[in-house]
């Protein structure tokens, strides 16, 4: 998709949507992937892998010290069990000697396990922090209102000392999330941390790590024919001048326009108006008025 922007250069008509493409693009490539996959071919490459072992461990599943709040936030989407971390009480892991924690999985609800309804922009401003703990270090990451997961940047190895709790210290954060706004001038820091899981892994020692270092930076890569699925991507030259994608490049807008008639156009509007009336009003015609 990149590649097709950069050819066709709409690069800067791509960049007016922000983080995602309008939903009409990916909807497309949708569509003709799903005319197309009854004739999709494997890769006739034999790899020789060797996957490591992943273990998704919950709280349930933990030595859980002193005691825990547990909520069960669910709706149309969702439906998860919740551990409510506090200052006093803790996590360690049982039989996972040898893991690596790669991935975290929570949910900050209310303080009374109601799920948080706010808007996009303040959800990410509204934070708390995890800390897991062992002897030789600590890694503290903040996650926002949402229900998320995020990979644990620094994959610190399980063993008997590591201590996971929330971040009653108020340390400084170690790690980032993407969505986790704590610069903001509105931030919300909140007394607890919303747990769900941990995504563990234990590395295979037959894994060998790809050498990068072999592959050209110079010259294009060929896929091959076999696997190549670049003519699914629709032509969006042509497409962004059909009346979908119209439609919603508008929608996409709609909230731009109405902010600049209200701060702009409106006061405009009205000062003219106050103008056309006091010139009425002073030509003493109250019948064209």
């Amino acid at each position: 998709m990149q590649e097709y922007y950069q050819n066709n250069e709409i690069i800067q008509f791509g960049n007016k949507f922000g983080a995602h493409q309008l939903a009409v693009v990916n909807r497309n490539v949708g569509k003709e992937i799903a005319k197309n996959i009854d004739i999709f071919k494997i890769s006739k490459k034999s790899l020789d892998i060797n996957m490591p072992e992943f273990k998704i461990v919950t709280p349930e599943n933990m030595q859980r010290n002193d005691n825990f709040k547990i909520f069960n936030p669910n709706n149309s989407m969702y439906n998860e069990i919740v551990y409510y971390l506090e200052k006093g009480n803790s996590l360690s892991f049982n039989n996972c000697d040898r893991y690596e924690i790669i991935g975290m999985h929570s949910w900050n609800l209310e303080n009374s396990g109601e799920i948080t309804k706010l808007g996009f922009g303040i959800a990410t401003a509204h934070c708390a922090s995890i800390h897991l703990r062992n002897k030789n270090n600590g890694i503290v990451k903040p996650t926002s209102k949402f229900n998320i997961f995020c990979e644990i940047q620094a994959e610190p190895k399980v063993d008997s000392n590591l201590i996971v709790k929330f971040n009653d210290e108020n340390l400084d954060n170690t790690e980032f999330y993407t969505n986790s706004h704590l610069e903001k001038s509105y931030k919300i820091i909140f007394p607890y941390f919303d747990l769900i899981a941990f995504f563990l892994c234990k590395p295979n020692p037959k894994t060998k790590l790809f050498d990068l270092s072999v592959i050209s930076t110079d010259i294009d890569i060929e896929i091959d024919k076999d696997i190549d699925r670049s003519y699914l991507i629709p032509n969006i030259v042509f497409f962004k001048d059909s009346m979908e994608f119209i439609d919603e490049y508008i929608g996409h807008l709609y909230p731009n326009i109405v902010k600049y008639i209200d701060s702009v156009l409106t006061p405009q509007i009205i000062k003219k108006t106050e103008a056309q009336i006091l010139s009425q009003l002073n030509k003493n015609t109250p019948q064209k008025l």
